[in-house]
């Protein structure tokens, strides 16, 4: 039955070509910049500015150490370069970090519904046109992962997530305007944008090698590094 609702919802083949239009290829690899981040902070509610900063850092290590998924929206702003590839129905995101591969659905389909759609760390994305800005609708999310938000915060099951992508600098850069919205961790919707450089066509796509099962990685992840001394004892 959940089969049968879930493909009742995607629009036939012909109806997606009725409805395609021309717009900006985003596709090829991209790459976040430091001096290309404009992340203010956000206005947070009592419960999240209250929330166990201890455990969200601990599960954060859990999450590393053991190479688990980093999901949203850690696969978006790690230093990595972002595979992104555009076809008729959908766009995809291909993050170098561990995570699943973000399907950005552009034919036409609803946004998610929870009854048939199983909450992941990337969500369910739903894509519109808007000339030429691509509109994104993302919800259904987990609770797994890498939860913290740029500026503050923390994503939520009650996390929605709305994008806009759009090309600028003649399309040297891609640029992304994030802005969340959960009831239990902001006052008000939170906003911040990226701008990701196009890499040059010699460059080829690579994934994070992660190894849970490497004790000398563990070790430099969990153990407190000892603290640098001069040489001697000499004071400085």
């Amino acid at each position: 039955m959940v089969a049968v609702a879930i493909f009742s919802l995607l629009p036939s083949a012909s109806k997606v070509s009725a409805q395609a239009e021309t717009h900006p290829d985003f596709s090829g690899f991209w790459q976040l910049r430091y001096d290309n981040i404009n992340v203010p902070l956000p206005k947070l509610t009592a419960k999240a500015k209250s929330a166990d900063m201890k455990a969200m850092a601990a599960n954060d290590l859990h999450v590393v150490r053991f190479c688990n998924h980093v999901g949203m929206p850690a696969l978006m702003d790690r230093s990595s370069v972002l595979d992104i590839r555009e076809s008729a129905r959908e766009v995809s995101i291909l993050p170098e970090a561990v995570s699943p591969v973000r399907h950005i659905y552009t034919d036409g389909r609803p946004v998610g519904d929870v009854n048939i759609v199983d909450p992941t760390t990337v969500g369910y994305s739903v894509g519109r046109w808007v000339g030429d800005t691509l509109v994104v609708d993302t919800r259904d999310f987990d609770t797994h992962g890498l939860v913290e938000i740029p500026g503050g915060g923390y994503r939520t099951a009650d996390s929605h997530l709305l994008e806009s992508y759009r090309l600028v600098e003649n399309g040297a850069n891609l640029e992304v305007t994030f802005t969340w919205t959960d009831p239990g961790v902001f006052a008000e919707p939170h906003t911040y944008s990226y701008r990701y450089a196009r890499m040059g066509q010699d460059y080829r796509a690579v994934e994070w090698y992660c190894d849970p099962g490497d004790n000398n990685r563990a070790h430099f992840l969990i153990d407190a590094p000892k603290p640098v001394v001069w040489p001697d004892g000499a004071k400085q």
